[in-house]
């Protein structure tokens, strides 16, 4: 039991190594309690040392080896080392650990991002408390997500999403010296290049194979605004090309950590769509083709290991995949005195693994709130006034509220209106692919003004938003404007509430306390020095987002609070409300209350 695959976990902490040696169906499992310094808030897995070859993931001596992991921005290095444990404290204000790379025999390096930068970490288990560290990039990125390493020909490559939306290649060649180049520009400007489609959240999935003549090949997955899955690609001396892989599959979704399992003629990527799916590129066929691997197997999370093996873990259980011989096998990870049993994927039915019973879904609160939602059609709020002095000589201004449209805006039917407001969070991650998605949407609204703020989801992009959206409409930013002798006024995401001026409509992203500010949770969570200034300003409208779940109105003796929040569930739920409608004659604008 010298050496082969390891697996270990982490919850309350307790460490387990499971193990699995080389050319053996057995799991072996070893659990270390009360170890030094691991911190009990951790649950997961620590990430495991990968080398220079072609899957990237080597086979593991188990009397000598280090995994690391990091809590609260704390670097950790775990230390196997003769049947013992020991965890040490490596570096602070880590945000990411990139990969951990085998340099020698005893040598390890580990990549991570810290204080907008790459570095490098190297140490060695003869002498582990002794760091050596480098810089990689001296110039400072805002990165997002996860960095996901390779290795390919010309040395070790760490592929990130920044927040300008653009993948960029950190790479070291033989030479160890490190560069970094934006792969997107790099595809703009190679006229044999494909057009690249913007990537929906952080997560892209790169990895490197070697083809049967021996040349190196990088595939990148993504999953992309418009919900579909992309790859790309860039052979030895060839340029970078694009693949709709949406083409070949239906409802292709990619999940957290998705392996993808390579063979020399062929390229698998793992996937739910809701059960556990490949889609695989055949070499010698020269098509993509998708399959089911399983029907009865909906992975909770996946764990990658080697070129053909990954464990997934399912309704409290983790499980070894494999695929040799065309085929996919599976063997449930426990500890026993027999040999494993294997079961064929591919003749598996429902009453082939012991699964549990899932445990009975938790009640749901329903909060009980004066905040009037209505589902069909668009929201109409009549203003309450005092009576006007004369008859109104025209027709009223109708105002258009939208809020929290997180990339689905075209999902929602628009009614006809005079000015539109969005009171932000049009993104999910503020990247500028994302804005230019918005922005294209507004140029195709009819409305003769359009009034937008940022929200928390933008704050990353804030300085480019005045471009990005310069002529598709009025980005307010602590500024105020007048249309239709109406002051309006739009913050930032956290401006100083105190300042907040006088006006007629008052727009913020976060809403203020007591009034359309309820979560999912059924707690009130606005802000209340926000609430104090409103009710000082006293505006006829006060419009808002963020909270999605306190979409309707409320109001008090002055003012009318708007919580105009699309999105049904988290940011990246597709679920849209319909939007709010609001009449209003400015030239009696003095004459309206709350009441």
């Amino acid at each position: 039991m010298d050496s082969g695959i390891a697996h270990i976990k982490i919850s309350q902490g307790t460490i387990e190594r499971w193990i699995n040696p080389t050319g053996s169906t057995q799991w072996y499992l070893t659990r270390y309690e009360h170890v030094e310094n691991v911190p009990v808030e951790f649950d997961g897995n620590p990430v495991l040392p990968i080398g220079d070859s072609d899957n990237g993931f080597p086979v593991l001596d188990f009397d000598r080896f280090v995994a690391v992991f990091v809590v609260d921005q704390v670097l950790y290095q775990l230390l196997f080392i003769d049947g013992t444990v020991t965890c040490l404290v490596v570096d602070t204000k880590v945000k990411s650990i990139a990969a951990l790379v085998i340099d020698s025999e005893d040598s390890y390096q580990a990549y991570y991002f810290k204080t907008k930068r790459v570095v490098c970490t190297s140490f060695n288990l003869n002498q582990p408390e002794d760091y050596h560290t480098l810089v990689i990039t001296r110039k400072p990125f805002t990165f997002i997500g996860k960095p996901y390493p390779v290795f390919h020909y010309d040395g070790i490559h760490i592929f990130c999403v920044c927040c300008d939306g653009n993948i960029y290649d950190i790479s070291r060649n033989r030479e160890l010296e490190w560069q970094n180049k934006n792969l997107v520009s790099t595809m703009q400007h190679n006229r044999k290049s494909t057009k690249f489609v913007p990537i929906e959240n952080d997560e892209i999935f790169p990895y490197v194979r070697t083809n049967r003549k021996g040349r190196k090949i990088i595939h990148i997955f993504y999953r992309s605004i418009d919900g579909q899955m992309h790859e790309l690609l860039k052979r030895q001396g060839k340029c970078w090309k694009h693949v709709n892989l949406a083409l070949y599959c239906d409802n292709l979704q990619l999940i957290t950590q998705a392996p993808i399992v390579c063979w020399v003629d062929s390229i698998h990527v793992i996937y739910t769509s809701p059960s556990l799916c490949e889609i695989y590129w055949s070499e010698s066929k020269k098509k993509w083709t998708s399959t089911t691997i399983s029907r009865n197997i909906v992975p909770d999370k996946l764990v990658s290991l080697q070129g053909n093996c990954f464990i997934t873990e399912a309704r409290g259980y983790s499980y070894f995949i494999q695929y040799s011989d065309n085929t996919w096998s599976l063997q449930k990870i426990e500890e026993s005195e027999s040999e494993s049993e294997v079961i064929s994927l591919s003749d598996m039915s429902i009453e082939s693994i012991d699964f549990p019973k899932p445990p009975p879904a938790p009640a749901v609160y329903v909060p009980k709130t004066e905040i009037k939602v209505k589902t069909e059609g668009p929201l109409f709020i009549d203003l309450p006034h005092h009576p006007f002095p004369e008859e109104p000589s025209g027709d009223p201004i109708r105002i258009v509220i939208v809020s929290d449209t997180h990339n689905y805006a075209h999902r929602i039917n628009m009614p006809e209106g005079d000015i539109l407001i969005h009171a932000g969070d049009f993104t999910v991650k503020g990247t500028p692919p994302e804005v230019k998605l918005f922005k294209k949407w507004l140029k195709g609204l009819d409305y003769e003004h359009k009034v937008v703020i940022m929200g928390n989801h933008e704050k990353y992009c804030k300085p480019l938003l005045p471009n990005l959206l310069k002529n598709s409409c009025t980005f307010l930013c602590n500024d105020m404007v007048n249309i239709y002798n109406l002051n309006i006024y739009g913050s930032e995401w956290t401006p100083d509430w105190k300042t907040l001026p006088v006006s007629d409509i008052l727009i913020t992203h976060k809403p203020p306390k007591s009034h359309g500010d309820i979560i999912y949770t059924g707690e009130s969570r606005g802000n209340r020095v926000l609430k104090k200034r409103v009710y000082e300003t006293k505006p006829i409208l006060h419009i808002f987002g963020h909270n999605h779940e306190g979409y309707g109105f409320t109001c008090n003796e002055n003012t009318v609070f708007v919580n105009g929040a699309n999105c049904r569930g988290g940011a990246r739920s597709t679920a849209r409300r319909p939007p709010i409608i609001i009449d209003i004659y400015p030239e009696f604008k003095e004459y309206y209350t709350g009441e």
